[in-house]
């Protein structure tokens, strides 16, 4: 079990940086850097496909966390007692990550701050209304850690616990083609989630078929990567058919996630002990709600107080200064949250 923990303190680190590293370019720096004419290859296949890999990776751990205890719910004060301090765990921090992002993105309408307080907003998605970047993956994890307490709570019978498994979805689906509202996002990552409460429920890293699998894990993942890679460099998942893509996406966050344990579980056995993965594994929470806010924060400064103008100097401050920044100021506030 101890091994186990310090395979996803690796597996949050990995995910963190490639979250990190996808939105570095994307909103502070503008996508030319990955311009095809400016280099000699397309990155934006890479670009895309990262997007898949750091969020599926996130939602698996966050699943397999979540049931890595088996815990069952007796009654509701059990579950209550669960749901208060999952609520403590995520919503504070949120909370004060909302702050900065409804000033960045100067959102002010009422009902919008409601939706967002109440982690509600990829249920709410319209042509009316937009989930904040980053925060709502905050709604996805409250969305899924709802299901889990349902499915988990033992005065349900099975049946009706399948049947809820099966309809979740479709019911998602059925919104949004019928009524526009909530975002597909939810289902997206969704069997990811699932496996991640499977992997944990059955052991499945300790199965025999883990065993007998492990080995070419490394030869199917190059397979559905370079698979991948093609079809997003021609066509894009957003014009081929959406339940083509669907099944692409699962795919690729299947293989990847597979294989990142399969290199995580391997450093954590030659690097039990790396003092610098539980800081940044301790501090991955705070360093997404708080990334974009730092950086936002930096590249003012440096445009505004600073008339800094040169995109690679930039770029290269928030490397070498913003992350070293981020972790440091993550790692204490979650320190003096955990405190409190």
């Amino acid at each position: 079990m101890e091994n186990r923990l310090v395979v996803f303190d690796w597996m949050r680190t990995v995910g963190i940086f490639m979250i990190l590293l996808h939105h570095l370019p994307k909103y502070y720096l503008g996508l030319q850097i990955l311009d095809q004419d400016k280099i000699d290859m397309n990155l934006l296949s890479f670009y895309e496909l990262n997007r898949y890999f750091s969020l599926g990776l996130f939602v698996f751990i966050s699943g397999y966390l979540i049931n890595h205890k088996r815990q069952r719910f007796l009654n509701s004060r059990s579950l209550l007692k669960f749901l208060y301090k999952k609520i403590i765990r995520v919503f504070p921090l949120y909370y004060l990550a909302l702050i900065a992002f409804i000033y960045m993105y100067q959102v002010f309408d009422p009902v919008s701050i409601i939706i967002h307080i109440l982690g509600l907003q990829l249920f709410f998605v319209s042509a009316n209304f937009s989930a904040l970047p980053t925060l709502w993956f905050v709604g996805l994890i409250v969305i899924y850690y709802s299901l889990f307490m349902i499915l988990n709570h033992q005065p349900i019978k099975p049946i009706y616990k399948i049947f809820l498994i099966l309809l979740f979805p479709i019911l998602i689906v059925t919104l949004e083609l019928y009524f526009q509202i909530t975002d597909l996002k939810i289902i997206l990552y969704y069997l990811t989630f699932l496996f991640g409460i499977f992997s944990a429920e059955t052991l499945f890293f300790e199965s025999q078929l883990w065993q007998k699998i492990n080995p070419i894990i490394p030869i199917i993942f190059g397979f559905v990567f370079l698979l991948s890679f093609f079809i997003l460099r021609e066509y894009g998942l957003k014009n081929i058919n959406p339940l083509y893509a669907y099944i692409l996406v699962n795919m690729i966050q299947l293989v990847f996630i597979l294989f990142m344990y399969k290199i995580c579980n391997s450093l954590s056995y030659r690097v039990p002990s790396a003092k610098l993965v539980d800081l940044i594994a301790y501090s991955s929470y705070c360093m997404y709600l708080f990334h974009r806010p730092l950086w936002f924060l930096m590249v003012s400064i440096m445009q505004n107080k600073l008339q800094i103008a040169n995109q690679n100097l930039i770029l290269f401050i928030l490397i070498c200064l913003g992350l070293p920044l981020l972790i440091i100021l993550s790692y204490f506030l979650q320190r003096f949250y955990d405190q409190m």
